[in-house]
């Protein structure tokens, strides 16, 4: 697990160089009145590397969702962030163009994030036959 979160850590680097976040803090009106801001770089500010109880050896680069009280926190720490967005970001809608975060990042850095696995191979394949070795 450690080799893939090192291999997830150079995918999540390379995709957040393809985030593309406003200048500006952006503000909606809520239906009930209410203004709500929603920082710049929440996007940035979610990704995280996870690894899922079921999933034995893999892990997941994205934006993290936590859910406390039945209510959706988003972002890494459970800070405020929402990416609930993202989809939208990285496929685009009709009303926006795609801007591939995710798979531009994954092409990007998915050359170095191999050589680190199998260097990480390598060393423990090694590591087990000197330990089993007969003499």
């Amino acid at each position: 697990m450690y080799i893939l979160r090192k291999a997830g850590d150079v995918i999540k680097g390379k995709a957040l160089t393809f985030i593309k976040d406003k200048k500006k803090d952006q503000t909606r009106t809520r239906k009930d009145g209410k203004e709500e801001v929603f920082v710049k770089g929440n996007l940035r500010r979610s990704m995280d590397i996870m690894k899922f109880r079921r999933a034995k050896n893999s892990v997941y680069v994205g934006p993290k969702i936590y859910k406390k009280d039945n209510l959706q926190v988003y972002g890494l720490n459970k800070r405020t962030a929402k990416p609930y967005y993202a989809h939208m970001v990285e496929y685009g809608t009709r009303h926006s163009a795609p801007n591939p975060f995710m798979s531009t990042g994954f092409r990007a850095g998915k050359n170095e994030a191999m050589g680190i696995i199998n260097k990480g191979i390598t060393r423990i394949a090694k590591a087990y036959a000197k330990k089993n070795k007969r003499s």
